[in-house]
């Protein structure tokens, strides 16, 4: 039976089941846009401003379907993100830097930035997650990374190693384009308990910022939040993991695992 690129026993499946992966999300898409090539190329393609919404909506679908959905599915979606990729090329009319979605360097710091944030995210507010957990998160997702185009010299395979490339990426720049991208994430229309959750999320995102991605994007808690945001969020991601569903595609993948597990025991 095909369980997909991962599988049950991988990192993937537990990390980007959880509902502690929604604060890294945020967290990424933060980080993310302090690289102005990357924004560009988000604009290019129809990004924040057209449909900030949708813009969300499509990552998270394309993360999901690369953890969870059936092997065909998830290279098709790997395929249709390079056929997008190859199309979208130009110069940053903020920065004058040519953009090319499908470099690889550029590519590595969207993946890079993506994978750090889930890890920094679980080592904070998931106390069942484990430094070996989390650098083998980091292995299992370099295979995706080489799918889209990123070089193995960009993808470092250890945790800290990994948060010193994110953190001395050489041409961030904190615009207004980054700003406004970065204001979409505060309250994008959710219906209840969904924008509850967001909310929770976005502090946690906030709290777990460097000090100098905090600065460049000014982004700050105030001080009282600053001690009560890493137990709210643990508290409320351990409640919405037990109380709300998981997605459609993780339940199936799961059923599909479960199905498996009972075939090979009934041999």
């Amino acid at each position: 039976m095909d369980l997909g690129l991962f599988g049950p026993q991988s990192v993937v499946w537990k990390f980007h089941s959880s509902k502690v992966a929604l604060v890294g999300g945020i967290r990424a898409l933060m980080i993310q846009a302090l690289e102005p090539r990357a924004m560009a190329a988000v604009e290019a393609a129809g990004g924040y401003k057209a449909d900030p919404v949708g813009r969300l909506a499509r990552t998270i679908e394309f993360i999901q379907t690369v953890s969870f959905a059936q092997t065909k599915d998830a290279m098709s979606a790997i395929s249709r993100i390079n056929s997008i990729h190859s199309r979208v090329n130009g110069v940053d009319p903020i920065t004058g830097m040519n953009y090319d979605a499908s470099d690889p360097l550029q590519l590595a710091y969207v993946h890079n930035a993506f994978v750090e944030s889930i890890a920094v995210v679980h080592e904070l507010y998931d106390p069942y997650t484990s430094i070996s957990e989390i650098n083998a998160y980091i292995v299992e997702m370099s295979s995706v990374a080489r799918l889209l185009g990123v070089r193995d010299a960009d993808l470092p395979q250890q945790y800290q190693a990994l948060k010193r490339w994110v953190e001395s990426f050489d041409t961030l720049i904190s615009t207004e384009v980054a700003r406004e991208a970065v204001g979409y994430l505060k309250s994008p229309l959710m219906p209840f308990p969904m924008d509850i959750l967001w909310k929770v999320a976005h502090k946690g995102a906030i709290f777990s910022l460097s000090e100098k991605q905090s600065e460049m994007l000014n982004l700050h808690l105030r001080a009282k939040e600053e001690l009560v945001t890493p137990c709210l969020v643990r508290s409320v991601m351990l409640s919405a993991q037990f109380l709300l569903p998981s997605a459609p595609i993780v339940r199936l993948a799961k059923d599909r695992a479960h199905l498996q597990w009972q075939l090979e025991h009934q041999r």
